[in-house]
């Protein structure tokens, strides 16, 4: 059996959970509703209040009883476009931590050594 100490265990990611992406993600390519990869530029309060307006239209749907609930635009389930505004706001937010890290001088870190008793 393969060590698999300190690797990414993608094999526990839920069966479906990619494909759901690339389901929103190809919705959105084949109704020209963004070039490829534009929805980068968009801010990140359009990806959060997309988020928040499918979460919503979920909630609202299982507690009025509906088993499913589809977007009337794609035809996918409402957390299908949840996951993937999830995964773009945590791709944003990466890339906007990244790019500080980059600009941000080093932490210098002064450690005293002891003086001998």
């Amino acid at each position: 059996m393969k060590n698999k100490d300190g690797k990414l265990r993608y094999d526990l990611i839920p069966k479906g959970t990619m494909e759901a992406i690339a389901e929103v993600f190809t919705f959105i390519a084949e109704n020209n509703l963004h070039e490829d990869n534009d929805w980068i530029e968009n801010e990140v309060e359009d990806h959060y209040a997309a988020l928040m307006r499918h979460l919503d239209d979920w909630w609202m749907h299982r507690h009025n009883g509906n088993v499913k609930c589809i977007d009337p635009e794609s035809k996918l389930h409402t957390l299908k476009h949840v996951l993937t505004n999830a995964t773009i706001l945590l791709f944003l937010e990466t890339s906007r931590l990244s790019q500080l890290d980059q600009h941000r001088p080093p932490l210098v870190v002064e450690t005293q050594t002891p003086t001998p008793q």
